[in-house]
C-alpha cells in the first residue's frame, strides 16, 4: 500500500486520577469546552463516557457524547485521539472505533473491528492503524469508508497497546502483561515490521516530546504467590526508557523502583511527570528523577496542559462510581477539581 504522509496535527492526550471537590454537571455548549476526559467505564456495564469541561467557567457535562448523539458509546474506552477536526474513540467490549466531530462530539461514523482494539494511530486521511490486544497484531483501517480492511494484519508483540507515529514509522508498545519487553517499529510505507527494540518489562504507554524522543513507560510485573498474595521479592520493577524516534535506538533508561503507569511531558520546562507510588518529576535533560517528591500520592493517569502550565490528574475511585479530576500547579498545589465519569483514562485538550 503506497501512503502519502501528512504532518502530525496537534494532540495532547491525557490521563487522570484523584479527588477534591465537585463543580457539578452544568451542560454549557460543547463549543466552550477546552478539555475532554475519556472515562473507561465498568467492563461489565460497557459504560465508557466522554466528559467535557470548561476551565474558564468550571462547567462540566459528564456524558457529553450521549448528550450530543442521544445514545451511549456502549463500550469500554481504551484510548482516544484527536486528529484535525475528528476524535477517534477506541472501545473494546463493543470492539469498535467511534469517530466524532471534535467540537460537537456528534458521530461521523463507526468502524466495526473484528478483534479487541486498544489504540489508534492515523497514517493519512485515508488510512489508520489499530492495535489489537489479544492476537498481537495491528489492523489497517479505511478512514474514508469507515471499515477494517481485508489486508493481512501486521504481527507485533504480545498485547500491543500505545502507538505513536514519527514520520513514516509507528512505534508500538507491547505490554504482554509484564511478560513482553519490546517496542515494535512498523514501517507505514509498506506495512512491515522494521525494528524491534528491547526496553523494560511491560511497556504500556508512549509519550513523544518535541525532539521526537519517545518516553516509554514500562510498568514491570507485580508478582503473586500461590495464594494470590503479593510477592514483592519476585516483582519485576518498572522503568522509563527513552528512545530516539529518528534512529529507533534507546538513549537512556530510568529505574523507578515501583510500577509506573503514566507520564506527562512539559517540553518548555524540560520536566516529565511520572505516576508511580508517588508523583515525581524527571529532568528531561539529565534523565534523573528529582529527589523531592512532587505530590506524595499516586494517581491513575496524568497530563500537562501547556496553555495553562498546569497538571491534570484523575482519581478513578474504582469501577462502581464516578471519578474525579484535579488540577495542580507545577509546585504540587491543587487549585481546582471537577467530577468525571467512571475510571477516567485520558484528558484531551482543545484550543478554542
Amino acid at each position: 500500500m503506497k501512503i502519502r504522509y501528512i504532518p502530525l496535527l496537534l494532540l495532547i492526550t491525557v490521563t487522570l486520577s484523584s479527588c477534591l471537590g465537585d463543580n457539578g454537571n452544568n451542560p454549557d455548549p460543547l463549543e466552550l469546552a477546552t478539555v475532554y476526559v475519556s472515562n473507561e467505564g465498568n467492563f461489565s456495564d460497557a459504560n465508557g463516557t466522554i466528559t467535557s469541561y470548561d476551565p474558564k467557567s468550571g462547567s462540566t457535562l459528564k456524558a457529553a457524547f450521549e448528550d450530543a448523539n442521544g445514545r451511549p458509546l456502549a463500550g469500554i474506552i481504551q484510548s482516544a485521539k484527536i486528529r484535525g477536526s475528528r476524535m477517534y474513540i477506541v472501545l473494546n467490549e463493543a470492539n469498535k472505533i467511534e469517530i466524532v466531530d471534535v467540537r460537537s462530539l456528534e458521530s461521523i461514523g463507526t468502524i466495526e473491528m473484528s478483534t479487541t482494539p486498544t489504540d489508534f494511530e492515523i497514517l493519512t486521511e485515508q488510512v489508520g492503524y489499530v492495535s489489537n490486544l489479544y492476537d498481537g497484531s495491528i489492523s489497517i483501517v479505511d478512514l474514508e469508508n469507515f471499515e477494517e480492511t481485508d489486508e493481512e494484519r501486521i504481527s507485533v508483540g504480545s498485547q500491543p497497546r500505545s502507538m505513536v507515529r514519527i514520520g513514516n514509522f509507528v512505534y508500538v508498545a507491547n505490554s504482554g502483561s509484564g511478560d513482553d519487553q519490546t517496542v515494535t517499529v512498523v514501517n507505514g510505507s509498506n506495512d512491515t515490521v522494521e525494528e524491534t527494540i528491547e526496553v523494560g518489562a511491560g511497556p504500556t504507554e508512549i509519550a513523544r516530546d518535541t525532539g521526537n524522543r519517545l518516553w516509554v513507560v514500562c510498568k514491570g510485573k507485580i508478582a503473586y504467590d500461590e495464594n494470590w498474595e503479593r510477592d514483592p521479592e519476585n516483582d519485576i520493577p518498572g522503568s522509563v526508557h527513552i528512545i530516539d524516534g529518528q534512529t529507533a535506538t534507546v538513549i537512556d533508561s530510568i529505574e523507578t523502583g515501583g510500577h509506573p503507569t503514566g507520564i506527562a511531558l512539559n517540553n518548555n520546562g524540560a520536566e516529565a511527570y511520572l505516576i508511580d507510588e508517588v508523583l515525581s518529576a524527571i529532568n528531561m535533560n539529565t534523565f534523573e528523577i528529582k529527589e523531592d517528591t512532587l505530590i506524595d500520592r499516586t494517581f491513575s493517569s496524568i497530563e500537562y496542559m501547556p496553555t495553562e502550565g498546569r497538571l491534570y490528574v484523575g482519581d478513578s475511585k474504582g469501577y462502581s462510581q464516578n471519578g474525579q479530576a484535579i488540577v495542580y500547579e507545577l509546585d504540587g498545589t491543587a487549585i481546582d477539581s471537577f467530577s468525571v465519569g467512571i475510571a477516567p483514562k485520558a484528558f484531551h485538550f482543545i484550543v478554542n
